[in-house]
C-alpha cells in the first residue's frame, strides 16, 4: 500500500485472525535490488547493474519518470512515491542468472551471517578495524566487547506473544501513552489549521471538543491548591496546584490558608493569558475547550527523589521553577498512578534501590563524583568498594580563561578606526544580503555577504567574536577587528557601495555593479567575496545564545596538554567504605531531570563525568565542561553544558584536535568533580565579577575603553601611569553616586524678595 490505514481500519484488530507463511528473507543484494533506485546501482556488484537497463525483464520495476503525492504536505521530499511495487518472484528470477556470476568476495557479502550483540566493558580497552578502509575510519578507541550470536535466536513465536487489554473503567493509564477516558469530550472535523512538524494543516483535522463543565463550583478549584493533580491531557503529566484565577481574583495557597488577591493586570491578565492557552491547545493539540471561566496555576513535576529513613524508602516528588496555566476543565484530580510507576514504587527497600553489585556514584566528600560498586547493605548503611582517581583541577586554565587577556572593544572604536559607519557594521557582522540576478536572467537569489557571528533578534552570538554587555550592547573581539578590517582593506569599492545603500530596504547586485562600469561581472565579484567569507576561520563557528560562555581554540589546547601531564602522574586509591544512603546516587533509580545533587554549580573548566546510562556518551566516562549554553530567561536545570569528554566515541562531535570527543549534555546527566573540590575548600559560591546574567560589566568595560584611548598616544615609559590615572578616575565617577545618596540633604532657605 502506498497509504496507512485509517484508524477505524483497524478498529477491532484484535479480533483478527491473521494468518502468515514464514517465508526466507530476501539475500543482502535482493534486498538493495528492491530499493535502490536508478541512480545508485553503482553501489551493486556490475553484473546485477545490467538490470536497470532497457534490456531488463524487470526494467518496468524503475520507471524514469513517477507521479508523487503531496497528501497535504508542503515539501517534495514529503510526498508518497507512486511507484510499482517490487514483485518478489520476478526479482528473485531476474536475479538468479547475475548472482551466479559474482566474484567469490562479493558472494561472500550476499550471506546472512551471525549477529553480532556489543557489551561495554570497562576492562577492555582496544581498536575496531574499518570493515570499508578508505571509506570508513578505524574506531581508535572502544570498551566494547563483540560475541557472535545465531541470527535466529532473536525469533519469537506467537505462543510468546500476550495480547493485554486494559479495563477501561478500573485500570490505571499507562506511562507515555494517550488516554482520553478522563474527560467527557466529543470529536469534530473542522479545518483548525494544526501545526504539524510547524506548518498548519490544510486538511480536516480531528478535533477533541472538551466538555465545558459548566456549573463547577470555585470552591472545588481552590480545594485543590496545594493538590497534585494530572495535566497535559491525554498524555497524563503530574503537577501542583500553586493558583487559581478568574476574571475578579486570584486565590493562592500561603501558609496553609487561601489567600485572595486582586487580579492581575497587563500582559499577565487573566483574559490575555486564557486566549494564549486556549489558541495553542488548539493549534498544536487539537484542543477545544470551549468558554473557560477559572484558569490554574501548576508546577509540573521534574522528578522523584528517593528519600531515607531507615530501611524505610519513600519517593519525594519535585517540582519545576516555571509555572504553566491550563484552563480548569483540563485539571483532572484523583486519577490513579500509571502502571510503571505503581510497580516501581511498591516494597522499596535499600535492598532494592541498592542491590549487590550495583555501580553507584558517591556525592559528598571524601570522594565525590568517585564511582562504586556495592557489596551489601550492613545496618541501614551501604558497604561500597570505590575507586577515587586524583581529579585535575584546572586553577592555572581556569585564571587563563576568566582573566582572557583577549581585547574587546565597543563598535565605536572600530568604526573611527577603521572608517565606516556603526549601522554598517552592525550588519556586516550579522547577515547581509544582496539580491543577485540568476544566471538565466530569471528572477534574483539572496547572497549573503556578512560574517554571521551574532543575531540581535534571536538573541544568538559566537563567543569567540562577539558578546554582549549588561546594558544590551554588543562587544568585539580583537580577533573580529582584524579580519573586519582586512575585508574592508580588500573590498574597499563594496563597501562605499554598501554605506551608499544602507537607507534601502534591499540592495541590489545591480547598484554595486553601477561603480565599476556596464561591462563589470557583479555576480562574480561578489562570489569571489563569498570564496573569501569562507576562507576565514569564523566561517564554520558556533553560534550560542546570548550569555553562554564557550573556551576559544588556545584554551582548548591548554586544556589537553594539563589533561595529559596530570593523566601520567595521577594515581588511583582504592577503598571499602560502610556510608548512608543519602551520601550514594544509582542512576538506576533516576527519576525525571533532577540532576543527582541538586546543589551543584557548573563552570567552565569544570571536570564532570557522565552517569547517565541511557546516552550515547558511554557510562562513567569523564570530560570537562568547555561551554556552557543558555538564553536569558532559562530556567537552570535546561542549561545545556558542552562537555569535551577524554577518550573519543561514536557520536561525539570535534573540537580543535579532538575528533569525536564533544557532546552537549544536561545537569541531570552529569556529577561535577570540581563542584565537590570547590565543597570541599569551602568555596562553592565565589563573587564573580560578570553581571547576574551572565554578561561582561558595562562600567568596567567602559574602563578598559577609556584606559586604551588614554595609553594609545601615550609615550612608553608614561602608559602605565596613564592607564593608573584612568582606571582611578573610573573609581571615582562610579563612587560620586553613592557618596551623593549618603550626604544629607541640604535644606532650602527661603530668600526675602524685595518689591
Amino acid at each position: 500500500y502506498h497509504y496507512a490505514p485509517y484508524l477505524s481500519d483497524v478498529l477491532n484488530v484484535a479480533s483478527y485472525k491473521i494468518d502468515l507463511d514464514l517465508s526466507t528473507p530476501f539475500t543482502p543484494f535482493q534486498q538493495l535490488m528492491a530499493v535502490l533506485p536508478p541512480g545508485s546501482n553503482k553501489l551493486l556488484p556490475s553484473v546485477l547493474q545490467e538490470l536497470y537497463k532497457d534490456t531488463s525483464d524487470i526494467v518496468d520495476f524503475y520507471p524514469p519518470d513517477f507521479k508523487t503525492d503531496l497528501n497535504g504536505k508542503k515539501m517534495e521530499w514529503e510526498a508518497v512515491v507512486l511507484i510499482p511495487f517490487i514483485e518478489e518472484a520476478r526479482l528473485v528470477a531476474a536475479m538468479s542468472g547475475p548472482l551466479s556470476h559474482m566474484t567469490d568476495d562479493e558472494k561472500g557479502r550476499n550471506n546472512h551471517g551471525p549477529c553480532f550483540e556489543g557489551t561495554y566493558d570497562e576492562t577492555i580497552s582496544s581498536s575496531y578495524p574499518s570493515s570499508l578502509p578508505g571509506v570508513w575510519p578505524d574506531i581508535k578507541q572502544t570498551r566494547t566487547r563483540m560475541e557472535a550470536k545465531d541470527k535466529h535466536c532473536y525469533r519469537i513465536g506467537p505462543e510468546d506473544l500476550t495480547y493485554t487489554f486494559p479495563d477501561k473503567d478500573t485500570d490505571p493509564f499507562v506511562m507515555g501513552f494517550p488516554t482520553a477516558k478522563h474527560l467527557k469530550h466529543s470529536v469534530a472535523f473542522e479545518a483548525a489549521g494544526c501545526k504539524i512538524f510547524s506548518y498548519g494543516s490544510r486538511d480536516a483535522n480531528c478535533i477533541l471538543n472538551i466538555d465545558p463543565q459548566e456549573g463547577r463550583p470555585l470552591e472545588e478549584y481552590t480545594s485543590l491548591l496545594g493538590e497534585v493533580v494530572y495535566v497535559d491531557f491525554p498524555h497524563l503529566v503530574e503537577a501542583l496546584v500553586v493558583g487559581v484565577h478568574n476574571e475578579s481574583h486570584d486565590y493562592i495557597l500561603d501558609d496553609n490558608c487561601v489567600v485572595k488577591k486582586a487580579a492581575q493586570t497587563g500582559k499577565n491578565c487573566f483574559k490575555h493569558v486564557k486566549s494564549r492557552e486556549c489558541m495553542t491547545l488548539k493549534s498544536r493539540w487539537g484542543l477545544e475547550v470551549g468558554d473557560v471561566a477559572v484558569m490554574v496555576s501548576v508546577q509540573k513535576i521534574r522528578g522523584k527523589v528517593p528519600t531515607f529513613r531507615s530501611d524505610d524508602v519513600t519517593l519525594v516528588q519535585h517540582w519545576c521553577d516555571e509555572k504553566s496555566q491550563v484552563p480548569g476543565q483540563l485539571i483532572l484530580s484523583g486519577v490513579k498512578p500509571p502502571l510503571p510507576v505503581q510497580e516501581k514504587t511498591q516494597n522499596l527497600t535499600l535492598a532494592r534501590i541498592f542491590p549487590k553489585d550495583a555501580k553507584v556514584f558517591v556525592i559528598a566528600n571524601p570522594g565525590y563524583g568517585s564511582m562504586g560498586i556495592v557489596e551489601e547493605v550492613v545496618d541501614n548503611r551501604i558497604k561500597v568498594q570505590i575507586k577515587v582517581d586524583e581529579v585535575p583541577l584546572l586553577k592555572e586554565l581556569r585564571r587563563t580563561v576568566e582573566n582572557d587577556d583577549e581585547e574587546w572593544y565597543f563598535p565605536r572604536e572600530i568604526c573611527s578606526d577603521i572608517g565606516i559607519s556603526a549601522l554598517l557594521l552592525s550588519k556586516i557582522t550579522s547577515t547581509f544580503k544582496v539580491a543577485v540576478a540568476n544566471k538565466n536572467g530569471k528572477g534574483t537569489n539572496d547572497m549573503n555577504i556578512g560574517l554571521s557571528i551574532k543575531y540581535s533578534g534571536r538573541n544568538l552570538m559566537a563567543p569567540e567574536y562577539a558578546r554582549k554587555v549588561n546594558n544590551g550592547g554588543w562587544q568585539y573581539s580583537d580577533s573580529l577587528f582584524t579580519i573586519v578590517k582586512e575585508y574592508v582593506d580588500k573590498y574597499p569599492e563594496l563597501f562605499e557601495e554598501l554605506e551608499n545603500n544602507l537607507k534601502k530596504d534591499k540592495i541590489n547586485a545591480t547598484d554595486i555593479g553601477k561603480r565599476f562600469g556596464p561591462e563589470f561581472n557583479v555576480r562574480q565579484y561578489l562570489e569571489e567575496v563569498r570564496k573569501h567569507l569562507k576562507s576565514l576561520p569564523l566561517a564554520n563557528c558556533k553560534l550560542v545564545g546570548v550569555g553562554s560562555e564557550m573556551m576559544v581554540a588556545k584554551h582548548v589546547e591548554k586544556l589537553l596538554k594539563e589533561l595529559k601531564n596530570h593523566k601520567n602522574s595521577s594515581k588511583t586509591h582504592e577503598l571499602v567504605v560502610k556510608v548512608k544512603p543519602r551520601v550514594l546516587f544509582n542512576p538506576t533509580f533516576q527519576n525525571g531531570v533532577i540532576p543527582p545533587d541538586t546543589k551543584t554549580e557548573f563552570r567552565l573548566c569544570d571536570r564532570v563525568v557522565n552517569v547517565c546510562q541511557s546516552h550515547c556518551v558511554p557510562f562513567g566516562l569523564t570530560g570537562t565542561i568547555v561551554g556552557v549554553r543558555k538564553t536569558e530567561d532559562q530556567q537552570a536545570d535546561s542549561i545545556k553544558y558542552e562537555v569535551l569528554f577524554d577518550d573519543a566515541f561514536i557520536g561525539g562531535g570535534p573540537m580543535g584536535p579532538c575528533a569525536s570527543h564533544l557532546y552537549t549534555m544536561l545537569p541531570f546527566a552529569l556529577i561535577n568533580f570540581s563542584h565537590g573540590a570547590r565543597a570541599n575548600e569551602g568555596d562553592a559560591n565565589p563573587p564573580t565579577t560578570k553581571s547576574a546574567s551572565g554578561k561582561p560589566n558595562v562600567d568596567v568595560e567602559r574602563r578598559k575603553e577609556a584606559v586604551r584611548i588614554a595609553t594609545r598616544n601615550a609615550p612608553s615609559e608614561n602608559k602605565e601611569r596613564a592607564k593608573k590615572e584612568t582606571w582611578k578616575k573610573g573609581d571615582e565617577r562610579k563612587a560620586a553616586p553613592e557618596r551623593k545618596q549618603q550626604e544629607p540633604k541640604k535644606k532650602k532657605v527661603p530668600t526675602a524678595t524685595l518689591r
